[in-house]
């Protein structure tokens, strides 16, 4: 559509070949299991996580989403998004950012 190619052309002026966007996985904390029990919470938690990750699909760039420790040890990630046919640079640039080889 009409709007696909203007929002992918939008990203390949924000994400050139050497740049990566980084973006929060979700909105904030995690909510807890009892949370998630209540259909409305579990609801915008979802909602609020597909708002954040749809950009990448989208637009068809690679995206590597990292785990990271929050404030108070609470399991919090970013995403790593590159450039279109960078999935192999990004994941090596993930790789050596943790250590991997």
């Amino acid at each position: 559509t009409q709007y696909k190619r203007e929002v992918t052309e939008y990203a390949s002026e924000l994400i050139s070949d050497n740049d990566v966007l980084l973006l929060p996985v979700g909105p904030g904390d995690p909510p807890t299991p009892e949370q998630l029990a209540d259909p409305d919470t579990a609801m915008d938690f979802r909602l609020s996580i597909l708002n954040l990750s749809n950009f990448a699909s989208l637009v068809g760039f690679p995206v590597v989403s990292v785990p990271t420790p929050g404030p108070n040890g609470e399991g919090l990630g970013v995403q790593v998004i590159g450039c279109a046919g960078s999935d192999r640079q990004l994941l090596r640039l993930i790789g050596s950012s943790l250590g991997s080889k």
